[in-house]
């Protein structure tokens, strides 16, 4: 899980800035601040570990709605000289990295016993990893006139394990590990009270590996190969770390470090790229849903972005979910739109069919015998209309005001059961009245459960915080209405995203039991409200 992100040298954020998540994340800030780059950074990571695109323009998750443009316009004030770094920072404690294949089958008995004590090699390793991070560095090439991915940089429990690099033209790469982690030391073979101390990590690989060879990558560089002019490793497989084979470097120890050093710098890569691929992007200007819509036989991620996804979604979980939608959408004590919703059957009978014309003239039932037939062989659709929950009136969504459209994907994107870790939202509160926008509050903190799955929303909407720093409040007086969600300070960040002097700077503000801040406000934000009221 993401815990927190860096960025720098991308779009309009030149020097770093680094960003927390929490379960609910809040990015403040004037328009064209930068708080959209913080999103499109995800949308760049997907890119680059997903399909391996390092000049994207249109993105995966972003459909129509996110273009990066390319290298050369996104690469900070376009200057190619800079590096592009993003760099992911993941809590573990819940999650174990994946297996990767062993080196080789077993050619003879002895190689059948080695490759079983591999096999027992990394037995619990994940439980001794807490937390890690992913750095990617992106850098023009001159020699290729593309953008390389020059760096790709792993650490664990606060300490590098090691680094990939790559020459200007890919033509070199080279992995630089970090020998005295505690990790390369780790054995499940050896008991734990048995197991070599901090200090003896760098020397038990060295010590076990004969010749000549040892300084070799003793001198943290092995040149590895198969990566196609790019740091970034192959997912699944094994790093090709070369060697000499006739000069027997290929002894067992190096056997274990190189099945130990993918399986760290691999493996957590891994784990990365299938959580951004995960994303669930909202975009800022949802589509309403038109007349003709139908919905499409697979789900695609992009149409999240246009807000399309989410009808697409309703139309998997059914009138069940659709019927919980409704219910946040109708509330009096939540979001109190003024409608519900609702997915209804409806048959299509042609005007020439005989059904059709039996019905015109009245023979309907007479003929319900030759007629049986036809009808079951009619086909059947659905629709999705809102309900009035007063007159019980269906209308098209088409047919209100754009607000509801607006809102509809935000609440299906938080109520769905099987949304990813990471749900991004821009600009929630968009074409909703206040009120809505303080349902928007509940609607996220009801939705949190443990905090392994989490919202990052782009917003203006002084509302919908306001709400959230409500319910820290009572639930910290015990003053919580029945029904109403608990929330504490550490499940919600507030960030504020300002530019000075050229420059993007992220502050986080914190937030006290009382549901204050502790921080003041940069620059007097939504100070408009005190003026006016002046």
């Amino acid at each position: 899980m993401i815990t927190a992100l860096e960025v720098d040298n991308f779009k309009g954020i030149g020097r770093p800035i680094r960003i927390e998540l929490r379960p609910i994340t809040l990015l403040f800030g004037r328009n064209s601040a930068g708080k959209s780059t913080i999103l499109h950074a995800l949308h760049y990571a997907h890119e680059i570990l997903s399909r391996r695109n390092l000049d994207p323009d249109a993105t995966h998750h972003g459909g129509d709605v996110v273009d990066l443009g390319g290298f050369r316009s996104f690469v900070h004030a376009q200057d190619t000289s800079r590096v592009v770094r993003l760099r992911f920072e993941l809590d573990l404690t819940k999650h174990e990295l994946p297996e990767l294949p062993m080196l080789e089958s077993a050619a003879d008995a002895d190689e059948a016993e080695e490759l079983q004590s591999l096999e027992l090699f990394d037995e619990g390793l994940s439980t001794e990893i807490r937390s890690g991070w992913v750095e990617l560095q992106v850098r023009w090439s001159g020699a290729r006139k593309a953008p390389t991915l020059r760096t790709y940089e792993v650490g664990m429990n606060g300490e590098v394990i090691g680094r990939i690099e790559s020459n200007d033209d890919g033509a070199q790469v080279d992995l630089f590990p970090n020998l005295a982690h505690p990790l390369f030391a780790y054995d499940g073979r050896i008991p734990e009270e048995e197991r070599p101390s901090r200090e003896e990590v760098a020397s038990r690989w060295i010590s076990d590996t004969p010749g000549s060879e040892a300084e070799y990558w003793r001198g943290h560089r092995l040149p590895v190969g198969g990566l196609a002019r790019s740091s970034l490793p192959r997912w699944g497989e094994l790093l090709a770390l070369d060697y000499d084979e006739q000069d027997d470097f290929y002894a067992y120890p190096f056997r274990e470090f190189r099945y130990r050093v993918s399986t760290l710098m691999v493996g957590l890569g891994q784990l990365l790229k299938d959580e951004v691929a995960q994303l669930r992007y909202v975009g800022p200007m949802r589509d309403v849903l038109a007349r003709t819509y139908a919905s499409p036989r697979y789900l695609e991620p992009h149409r999240w972005a246009s807000g399309l996804g989410a009808w697409d979604r309703m139309h998997t979980l059914g009138p069940e979910f659709v019927a919980g939608v409704s219910d946040w959408l109708s509330d009096s004590e939540k979001l109190d739109t003024g409608y519900g919703l609702a997915l209804r059957s409806f048959i299509e009978l042609p005007e020439d069919s005989a059904l059709w014309l039996s019905i015109e003239r009245g023979t309907f039932l007479d003929m319900w015998d030759d007629l049986a037939a036809e009808f079951q062989s009619l086909e059947k659709r659905t629709a999705f209309r809102l309900v009035d929950p007063t007159s019980r009136i269906a209308v098209h969504p088409a047919d209100v005001g754009v607000g509801v459209s607006q809102v509809v994907p935000v609440v299906v994107a938080a109520l769905d059961p099987d949304r990813p870790s990471l749900t991004a939202i821009e600009q929630p509160e968009l074409h909703i009245h206040p009120k809505v926008q303080v349902g928007l509050g509940d609607l996220f903190a009801s939705q949190i459960g443990d905090g392994t799955r989490r919202f990052l929303l782009e917003t203006h909407s002084e509302h919908l915080m306001l709400r959230l720093l409500r319910r820290i409040e009572e639930t910290h007086s015990g003053d919580l209405p029945p029904g109403a969600p608990a929330l504490r300070p550490d499940q919600v960040a507030v960030v504020f995203i300002e530019q000075i002097e050229g420059e993007v700077k992220a502050t986080q503000l914190r937030i006290d039991e009382s549901g204050e801040f502790v921080d003041r406000w940069p620059h007097g934000f939504f100070e408009e409200r005190a003026e006016e009221l002046l």
